[in-house]
């Protein structure tokens, strides 16, 4: 066996593109879930509601490589310059309008009066998000975390 496939500057390799990876897979996940959580179970007025999926939409159509491109040449000279982050905001941003479709379908197939039926009962908007949207939206959630870490997994 070759020392280069066992060697410790390897492993540190495998080990960023797992930190990249699940970071970008939470925070992807976090940022399309509430996303679409506005957009599908809110009172939020049509126009802003259109002007979320139109953005959506349009990141959709910038390839990956304008996008890091375009981040490298935003936060040259920054101290961000050369970090993860960059390359975690990159990937949630491309990658975003794929997981935000999947849950705003999700979400706006469930039953709508759950929200009322929650505040009849005395019950925030917030804790019926936490109590019955989230719990009935667990398999959609988790193909989202797995569409993220395994697109960004370079």
């Amino acid at each position: 066996m070759s020392p280069s496939l066992f060697g410790g500057q390897l492993t540190s390799v495998y080990l960023n593109s797992i930190l990249v990876a699940a970071l970008t897979a939470v925070l992807g996940t976090a940022i399309a879930y509430l996303s679409a959580l506005v957009t599908a179970r809110s009172k939020m007025g049509k126009p802003s509601k259109a002007a979320i999926d139109g953005l959506v939409q349009t990141t959709n159509t910038v390839p990956g490589m304008v996008l890091g491109i375009a981040f490298l040449l935003a936060f040259s000279g920054t101290s961000l310059q050369c970090t993860f982050i960059i390359l975690i905001i990159c990937n949630i941003i491309h990658y975003f309008s794929t997981p935000y479709l999947m849950i705003k379908n999700s979400l706006s197939k469930m039953n709508a009066s759950w929200e009322t039926t929650g505040m009849l009962m005395g019950d925030s908007w917030t804790k019926t998000i936490f109590r019955v949207v989230i719990p009935n939206s667990w398999s959609t959630i988790l193909e989202m975390f797995s569409y993220y870490f395994i697109n960004a997994f370079p």
